[in-house]
C-alpha cells in the first residue's frame, strides 16, 4: 500500500463512487482521480423515476455535495477516456491529456443496447443512460404525447409508469410475453406485468420489424398474429433493450474480454494493476467458465469494495446474495439471489398483500426470493441466503413464521 500513491477510476456511477468511498474507508490517503464525462457521481435509478417525473432534482441525485471531493482529495475529471496504456499505467483522455496512476479501475458500465431493427439509427430515437437523456425525454413527454417503449424490462416498465403519470399515452412492446420471470418468478412477473394494462398502458408481445419516420411522426411496425403488419404511431420512441458492456476502452489496452472484461475474484483484469467492476466486468472463477455479468447497482457496489480492498491489502467484503429493486405504479418490486429454478418455488400468501415467492434448493438452502412491497421479507431472505442456514418449505410458506428468527 505504501507504493500506491494514485488510483484512477474511470466511471462515476454507483460502482466507481463505491470504490472511492471504500479506498478512503480502508485508509488509502493518496490521490484518487474520478474520471467521467458527466463529472461528479450521482445515482442513476431515479433517471427513469423521480428525476424523469421532475419530482427529484440533480442535487438530490448526487451521492455527496461538491465540496466532499476536495475535502477527501478526490480529483474529478469531467472528460472521456480515449485509450488505455497498461504498460505505462496510463489513461489518455479525448483532450489528449494523460493521467498516470499506480492502479486503474474500470467502472465505465455499458452502452444502451440497440436491437437490430431498421430505423433505430434515427437521431430522434431516445435512449436512457444519463441525466441529459432523462431531461430530454422529460421535455418530450407532454400530456397526450404518444410514447412507444421497446423493451418491458426494469427500465422500460419504470419509464412506462412515469410517463403515464405525466399524461403520456404509452405502448410497451416486448417479444417476451411476461418479462422478468427469471428475476422474480412466474407468478410475480405476471402480476407485475399486468399492472401496465391496469394503468392504461397498452402492452404488445411482438418483435419490432422496423421504425419509420414521417416528419415528427414515428411508426413502429410489428407483425400481427396473422402475419399482417401492425402500425404503432408515436411522437416519441424509447429503446429500453438492456445494455452492452463498454469494453472499447479495455480493448485499447488488450485486456482479455468475453462479454465484459474478465476479472478474478479480486476484480483484477488480465493486467494485475487494472481492475474492472460493475456492468463492464465479468468474473472468471478458478475454472474455465465465467459467470454471467450482473447488471445490478448492489453488485457494482460490492465489486468496488472488493477492488478497493485488494488495492489497499485489506479484508474484502463477504460474498452476499445479489439484490435489486424496481418501482412502478406506486409499488416496489424486490428480488434477491436467484429465482431461475421454477421447480423450487415456494409461495407465501399474505392476507391483503401480494405474495412473496422463494426459491428453495433441493439441499434445504434458500437460493432466492422476490416480492412486491415485501421489503421485510426480502431483507430476511437475503440474510438466510448469506448465512447458508437450512429452511423448510413449510416455514417459507407460513406467513406467521418470522424469517428473521429461523435458526
Amino acid at each position: 500500500m505504501t507504493t500506491i500513491k494514485h488510483v484512477a477510476i474511470v466511471g462515476s456511477g454507483v460502482g466507481g463512487f463505491a470504490t472511492v468511498q471504500a479506498l478512503r474507508a480502508h485508509g488509502f490517503d493518496g490521490l484518487i482521480s474520478l474520471i467521467d464525462p458527466e463529472g461528479e457521481a450521482y445515482d442513476r435509478p431515479p433517471l427513469s423515476k423521480g428525476f424523469l417525473a421532475g419530482t427529484m432534482t440533480a442535487e438530490e441525485m448526487a451521492f455527496v455535495p461538491s465540496e466532499w471531493y476536495s475535502e477527501h482529495n478526490v480529483e474529478v475529471v469531467p472528460e472521456f477516456v480515449h485509450m488505455l496504456r497498461p504498460r505505462e499505467k496510463a489513461l489518455v483522455l479525448r483532450s489528449s491529456s494523460v493521467i498516470r496512476a499506480d492502479r486503474i479501475v474500470l467502472a465505465n458500465g455499458g452502452h444502451a443496447r440497440r436491437p437490430v431493427v431498421a430505423g433505430l439509427d434515427d437521431p430522434g430515437i431516445e435512449y436512457l443512460r444519463t441525466a441529459v437523456d432523462s431531461i430530454r425525454l422529460r421535455e418530450r413527454l407532454t400530456p397526450g404525447a404518444r410514447l412507444v417503449v421497446l423493451g418491458a424490462g426494469l427500465i422500460g416498465a419504470e419509464v412506462a409508469s412515469t410517463a403515464t403519470g405525466l399524461g403520456a399515452e404509452v405502448t410497451l412492446i416486448d417479444p417476451v410475453a411476461v418479462p422478468l420471470v427469471s428475476a422474480i418468478g412466474v407468478q410475480l412477473a405476471t402480476l407485475a406485468h399486468g399492472m401496465h394494462e391496469a394503468h392504461g398502458v397498452r402492452t404488445v408481445c411482438a418483435h419490432p420489424e422496423r421504425v419509420e419516420r414521417d416528419g415528427a411522426l414515428y411508426r413502429v411496425i410489428t407483425m400481427g398474429s396473422h402475419g399482417d403488419e401492425v402500425v404503432h404511431e408515436a411522437d416519441v420512441v424509447l429503446v429500453a433493450a438492456g445494455l452492452v458492456p463498454a469494453v472499447d476502452l479495455a480493448r485499447t489496452g488488450s485486456l482479455v474480454i468475453d462479454d465484459g472484461v474478465l476479472v478474478d475474484a479480486a476484480m483484477r483484469s488480465s493486467v494485475a494493476e487494472i481492475y474492472a467492476i460493475g456492468d463492464v466486468a465479468r468474473r472468471r472463477p478458478a475454472g474455465n467458465v465465467a459467470f454471467r455479468r450482473t447488471e445490478q447497482g448492489d453488485a457494482a457496489i460490492h465489486d468496488g469494495q472488493t477492488a478497493a480492498a485488494d488495492i489497499t491489502g485489506t479484508t474484502p467484503p463477504r460474498p452476499a446474495a445479489h439484490w435489486f429493486w424496481s418501482d412502478r405504479y406506486g409499488v416496489r418490486l424486490e428480488g434477491t439471489g436467484s429465482m431461475a429454478d421454477p421447480d423450487g418455488v415456494v409461495t407465501r400468501e399474505r392476507p391483503g398483500l401480494m405474495p412473496v415467492e422463494f426459491n428453495l434448493g433441493s439441499h434445504g438452502k434458500l437460493l432466492g426470493a422476490a416480492g412486491i412491497d415485501a421489503g421485510k421479507e426480502i431483507r430476511a431472505a437475503r440474510k438466510l441466503i448469506d448465512s447458508g442456514r437450512s429452511v423448510t418449505a413449510e416455514q417459507l410458506a407460513d406467513a406467521t413464521v418470522d424469517l428473521k428468527k429461523i435458526k
